[in-house]
């Protein structure tokens, strides 16, 4: 049914679970096995055809822990329930997927609330689309609606249409243009900037600088980035041995140099006239005297 509606497919699960469940289903014929012990009885038995670890119960079962509970593999997990599956978090749910996400409801639709806070969807580096086969409302019940594009917005309904790009308006239509109001206004140009947030790209790439021998962070060590984009960029290593972090739209590599520099040659600390080192002394009592 998902797939019928456009949404991601659950053949990847279902394949990984129907292959689980033959692994459980094998008959095995009895045969004595010669001795003292040897019966003569006949039939078969089930038994695992792979070394796969199965708990069941008639009653139910449950997992409790005071700490935590860790599920690790490496293809896929299952979640199936004849009715339904629920998640309850005392403080965070939090999802992070690696390829796409795939919500599909068939019968009794879909319901996404904040009790407080806001609702942000936002999509980086691609289109966001919002599409209902009938009326679609955007409702603000205390406030306003704000709309806003950089290139340009573009409203239209059977054949007429509202156009704003450029700072220009084209108000079009193949039929009566109707203007109603107390009071029509014609005065000069006018205009109102609006911040739009600046998205980064998705992909980031950083080096850490470290010494061959030791492993230390090398710091204040000079160096150069390649970019993808043709650019380079020139800097030195912050106390970490890190780099800066530059950003790509996809997966691509980015090239680093780093310089050579020469050695510095650290002399030991001597005071004039074989002096004790009692800096930190003397500079306390002129203090106190002032």
């Amino acid at each position: 049914a998902s797939t019928t509606h456009q949404a991601e497919s659950l053949g990847d699960g279902h394949a990984a679970l129907k292959s689980f469940t033959d692994a459980t289903r094998n008959n095995v014929s009895g045969s004595p096995s010669g001795g003292r012990t040897a019966g003569g009885g006949a039939g078969s038995a089930n038994a695992f055809r792979e070394p796969v670890m199965l708990f069941a119960s008639p009653s139910g079962i449950a997992l409790s822990t005071q700490k935590s509970v860790h599920v690790s593999a490496d293809e896929h997990i299952n979640f199936v329930s004849g009715q339904g599956t629920h998640l309850a978090t005392g403080k965070s749910l939090i999802a992070s997927v690696a390829g796409k996400l795939s919500l599909f409801v068939q019968n009794a639709g879909m319901k996404l609330f904040a009790g407080k806070g806001k609702v942000e969807v936002q999509a980086h580096s691609d289109n966001l689309e919002l599409t209902a086969q009938k009326t679609m409302k955007l409702l603000s019940a205390t406030e306003k609606i704000e709309a806003a594009a950089k290139q340009e917005i573009l409203l239209t309904s059977g054949g007429a249409y509202i156009r704003m790009t450029g700072g220009n308006i084209e108000i079009h239509a193949p039929g009566k243009v109707d203007f109603k109001g107390s009071q029509h206004s014609f005065n000069g140009p006018a205009s109102q900037p609006y911040p739009l947030p600046q998205f980064q790209p998705s992909y980031q790439a950083q080096y850490v600088l470290q010494n061959e021998a030791d492993g230390t962070p090398m710091i204040q060590h000079a160096y150069e980035l390649k970019l993808p984009s043709g650019r380079t960029l020139l800097g030195h290593t912050n106390d970490f041995g890190e780099t800066v972090r530059v950003f790509t739209p996809s997966a691509q590599d980015v090239n680093l140099r780093a310089f050579k520099q020469d050695k510095i040659e650290v002399k030991p600390w001597k005071f004039a006239g074989g002096g004790q080192p009692d800096i930190r002394a003397d500079y306390l009592d002129d203090a106190d005297e002032a």
